[in-house]
């Protein structure tokens, strides 16, 4: 029923713009969905939010490379409305279960 709901929902969307903006409509975001699917979208967002992060920032420690991280962020979600997220997110884990599959038949006893 909710994955239903989502399908012919599309809701607001993030605005990344900026981090006030990001701020706001996450919450508008997340106060769209019924309450059952809050914590879903929370766990869904904290993933695409790191998926969205590239390899040069993994490991940012400067205050200009945790503000070019922080960018790419904003960027990558601005627009994303919650079921663009939560399919993400399946998106996202679905390929790491694969690599993992793939890793776990290639190791030798």
């Amino acid at each position: 029923m909710a994955t239903l709901w989502l399908a012919g929902c599309a809701g607001p969307r993030i605005d990344g713009t900026s981090e006030e903006s990001l701020v706001q409509t996450i919450d508008q975001v997340r106060a769209s969905l019924p309450e059952d699917l809050h914590s879903q979208f929370n766990e869904a967002l904290m993933l695409v939010a790191f998926s969205q992060i590239g390899q040069e920032y993994v490991a940012a420690t400067s205050p200009e490379e945790l503000a070019a991280a922080a960018e790419q962020v904003r960027t990558g979600l601005d627009s994303l409305s919650a079921n663009q997220i939560l399919r993400q997110a399946r998106v996202i884990r679905a390929r790491e279960q694969k690599m993992k599959s793939r890793e776990s038949h290639h190791e030798t006893p």
